[in-house]
């Protein structure tokens, strides 16, 4: 699963957006949630799969993806974690482009709250 990832990764670098999706479609397929490791590779993926989208303006599709990675992360891992804030903050820059300024402020608010929480003030 990690080697895929990082194989996805590469083709997204290299601009092949198709074979990218492929290889994220694989791992979503295959991958079983059975512990930390595979949850956090399914929530990397499907942030991948989300800033994919953003970066070709489908904020619909990109914001859906960054959902599926929240979930998944807060269903698993609980509320407060790192990937969760993270996933958050992503959902928020995708709002604030689409000029929905008040949800965006909330989902920043929420990450912050959480970042604050684990990292203290002075870690920000």
């Amino acid at each position: 699963g990690r080697v895929l990832l990082e194989i996805g990764r590469v083709l997204e670098a290299q601009g092949h957006k198709k074979q990218a999706k492929d290889c994220y479609a694989e791992i979503i397929r295959t991958t079983k949630l059975i512990n930390d490791d595979d949850v956090s590779m399914i929530g990397e993926v499907y942030t991948r799969v989300g800033s994919m989208y953003l970066r070709n303006k489908d904020f619909k599709k990109s914001v859906e993806f960054f959902e599926r990675a929240l979930s998944v992360t807060k269903e698993h891992f609980g509320r407060d974690t790192i990937e969760l804030a993270t996933v958050m903050q992503e959902i928020a820059g995708v709002m604030e482009k689409e000029g929905k300024t008040d949800e965006a402020l909330n989902h920043y608010s929420d990450a912050l709250l959480i970042f604050k929480a684990l990292r203290g003030p002075d870690d920000l």
